[in-house]
């Protein structure tokens, strides 16, 4: 008899923790999804202000582009002014020579 009171004693405690264990499971997931939701509209958020930064990123990276072809071309003429001043002294120097 004590035998049987236990095991009816054992699965109400068992059927209590069952009930308990999933209304927890289901507080956590309501709350999870709450938090889901708020995350979501930070991203959106954020992929707004990305979308508004793209512009001046662009606008930037033209520019970039720009002072690094003018600065190519400086260095070109600067280095072929040089280049000219050695080869006329050099010339200078062999037409004296001659």
């Amino acid at each position: 008899m004590y035998i049987e009171c236990a095991d009816s004693v054992l699965q109400i405690i068992i059927y209590v923790l069952a009930i308990v264990l999933l209304i927890a499971l289901i507080i956590f997931t309501v709350r999870g999804i709450k938090t889901l939701k708020k995350v979501d509209a930070v991203i959106d958020d954020l992929e707004g202000k990305i979308k508004k930064l793209n512009g001046i990123f662009e606008i930037i990276d033209y520019t970039t582009e720009v002072m690094t072809q003018v600065t190519g071309k400086i260095g070109s003429i600067f280095s072929s002014g040089i280049l000219n001043l050695f080869t006329r002294k050099r010339k200078k120097e062999a037409k004296e020579d001659e």
